[in-house]
């Protein structure tokens, strides 16, 4: 059986400047096959720290099968603002 990326695999991730971020691909039938993950602009799961607003952008996982296989996620930072 060839391996699927599950539906509800990266999804989209909103943090604030500061926060930790957990992207998981979830596949089907997995076997031999390995699992990348690729930012777009530059349980497998890919976790980022201490995000900063440089690092939003399009994340996805791929499973070398043939087809390529892709899902992707979008991360979106927002500023922390200090009230006084």
């Amino acid at each position: 059986m060839p391996p699927t990326i599950v539906s509800d695999s990266m999804r989209d991730v909103v943090a604030l400047v500061g926060q930790d971020v957990d992207f998981t691909c979830k596949v089907d039938s997995l076997g031999r096959h390995m699992i990348a993950f690729v930012r777009s602009s530059t349980p497998p799961s890919l976790i980022s720290f201490d995000e900063k607003e440089s690092d939003r952008g399009n994340y996805s996982c791929q499973v070398n099968a043939n087809p390529l296989l892709s899902a992707t996620g979008k991360l979106d930072v927002k500023a922390v603002f200090d009230e006084f």
